[in-house]
């Protein structure tokens, strides 16, 4: 079964224990139909190759002992978020706390990590557009001083919103 994580993940490398008993498993012959596994000391990794279902072999001496089936999914993409706000409406002092924004991933897959790495806020201001660009999770100088000019009521938007999806080490 996977360790530390609740399926499988397409080019994701996935940590899954294996055991039989009564069989050392060093004797044991580990597969796949979708991707590859592969032993690091104690612990087997599998990495599938698309979406679908997978089946996971364990076999002795080439005798079938156990097969497991399982899907692969696409690591779901993390939501952007502007604090705890989850409405359209936020005061202009609220919006100023934040200081930015942050990525995060759906609960089931909270062994993942995901970054805002930059975004641009969109302005309306006297008839004119402004985009301003961030190239960080935070909100930058400029981007702040316009935020402090909003009239109550003024709608800003948020887009070309880039994040980065953090895939640990999963043997630490």
């Amino acid at each position: 079964a996977p360790v530390k994580t609740f399926g499988l993940y397409v080019n994701i490398e996935v940590p899954i224990e294996v055991y039989v008993e009564g069989i050392n498993d060093s004797l044991l012959e580990v597969t796949t139909n979708n991707g590859i596994i592969i032993k690091q000391g104690q612990v087997y990794k599998i990495k599938t190759k698309k979406i679908g279902s997978t089946i996971i072999t364990v076999s002795q001496n080439g005798e079938e002992i156990a097969k497991r089936y399982f899907s692969a999914i696409n690591l779901p993409k993390p939501a952007p978020k502007l604090g705890n706000f989850t409405g359209k409406d936020i005061s202009k002092n609220d919006l100023l706390a934040i200081s930015g924004l942050w990525a995060e991933m759906p609960n089931y897959c909270d062994f993942y990590s995901a970054y805002i790495v930059s975004f641009c806020i969109i302005i309306y201001q006297n008839g004119n557009v402004m985009k301003l660009k961030s190239e960080s999770s935070r909100f930058t100088e400029e981007q702040t001083n316009y935020i402090k000019k909003l009239s109550s009521g003024q709608v800003i938007y948020f887009e070309d919103i880039n994040q980065l999806t953090f895939v640990p080490d999963q043997d630490e």
